[in-house]
């Protein structure tokens, strides 16, 4: 079923996400300045959209980049720490950079932050010094479980949120960048589970 114009009854196509977090849909005629334009999607208006996700791939492939010329040494299991040491760095600042607003933002999909305001406070401080720990290679093995456990909920509450059709804003790199939640999110989160299990296993090989 086609998503309608909130101030009336033609398809939406465009939207525009407030400061709560919460998707406004318009049509052609209502969306407001700012807006973005949906509908038809197109490769180009989906870069667009995601932009400040790439723009923080390059900044985490930077990081990556610095930490591979300055070692002799670089397996997988060092390559996958130094990424999820950027993604932990990367995404904690952004996060904490919007503090206020992340927290309301997170506390829309996350299960454990709409339960405890203590979690959503505490997220991208969490963030930071997991990085940090990855990046002097301290206390790997516990927070690769630690990752695991919190996106494995976190990606459980995004799934029932895209089911239910409801449009939020995704607060993964704070609530700077209107970034919609969506499955690109799942996939995120999946990525960090997937390096997280893998350096599990090499702990164990």
């Amino acid at each position: 079923m086609a998503i309608k114009c909130e101030l009336c009854d033609m398809k939406s196509t465009h939207l525009r996400t407030d400061k709560g977090g919460l998707v406004h849909h318009y049509c052609e005629h209502h969306a407001p300045k700012g807006s973005t334009k949906i509908g038809d999607t197109n490769r180009v208006s989906l870069f667009k959209v995601y932009r400040p996700l790439f723009v923080v791939l390059l900044f985490i492939l930077a990081y990556m980049l610095i930490r591979v010329s300055v070692r002799p040494n670089n397996g997988l299991d060092v390559l996958v720490n130094d990424f999820m040491a950027g993604f932990f760095l990367v995404f904690g600042i952004l996060e904490l950079y919007t503090y206020r607003s992340f927290q309301e933002v997170l506390k829309r999909y996350d299960p454990i932050a709409k339960r405890f305001d203590i979690y959503a406070k505490v997220y991208p401080i969490t963030f930071i010094l997991f990085g940090i720990s990855l990046h002097t290679n301290n206390a790997v093995f516990v927070i690769s479980l630690a990752t695991i456990a919190m996106l494995g909920i976190q990606t459980f509450g995004i799934i029932n949120v895209l089911n239910s059709g409801e449009k939020i804003q995704c607060a993964c790199i704070g609530t700077a960048f209107s970034l919609p939640l969506s499955w690109v999110t799942v996939g995120e989160n999946l990525l960090m589970i997937l390096m997280s299990i893998t350096m599990v296993i090499m702990k164990f090989s």
